[in-house]
């Protein structure tokens, strides 16, 4: 029997220790969206492949789809993040986020502020508002958001680099009250 090999970009959401040496991890992907994976093997000292399981962890990813769930087999070009607000977002995307579907859109974003964040060093409002509008582009993303005229120019721009970030208290008040109104009217 033949396996096919699923290529994708992804971030490692979260991952646990199962067994002696597996891990089971939450991958956000490109092309599948979110995956559930088992990594036989990934705490052993000769893995190749452990250093590139650790949470919020964004790479290439090599996944073959078994009879009962996703087997992780590959994974290169890692960029591991430590960043607290990284994690939050990894988790609110797992919590958010249901089932297997492709959704190129919201990757694209999540990949884009991620990679401005580890090459644009950020503080005290730019990065409070980098976190709002990231959260706020995710609920909009998955429909979770009611569209209102006055924060069309927080979901809409492509360019994390010349967007701006840095808003003010009060917008950013603003903001997460929607976002808290729309997370608790979606039950999640």
């Amino acid at each position: 029997m033949s396996y096919h090999f699923y290529q994708t970009e992804g971030v490692v959401l979260s991952g646990r220790n199962i067994a002696e040496a597996g891990r089971f991890l939450s991958l956000f992907t490109e092309e599948l969206g979110l995956v559930k994976a088992l990594v036989q093997g990934a705490r052993k000292l000769e893995s190749k492949l452990r250093f590139h399981l650790e949470n919020y962890t964004y790479g290439q990813f090599t996944l073959v789809r078994g009879r009962e769930m996703w087997r992780l087999v590959g994974a290169q070009k890692t960029l591991r993040f430590k960043d607290p607000l990284v994690a939050r977002i990894c988790l609110l995307l797992e919590r958010l986020v249901r089932g297997e579907e492709k959704d190129q859109n919201l990757f694209q974003d999540i990949r884009a502020a991620l990679l401005f964040l580890e090459k644009t060093p950020l503080r005290g409002e730019a990065r409070a508002g980098l976190e709002t509008i990231l959260v706020l582009r995710i609920i909009d993303k998955l429909g979770y958001l009611k569209e209102e005229p006055n924060i069309a120019r927080f979901v809409s721009f492509q360019d994390w680099e010349g967007a701006q970030i840095e808003i003010s208290q009060t917008e950013r008040d603003d903001l997460a009250r929607r976002v808290n109104q729309a997370l608790k009217e979606s039950q999640l």
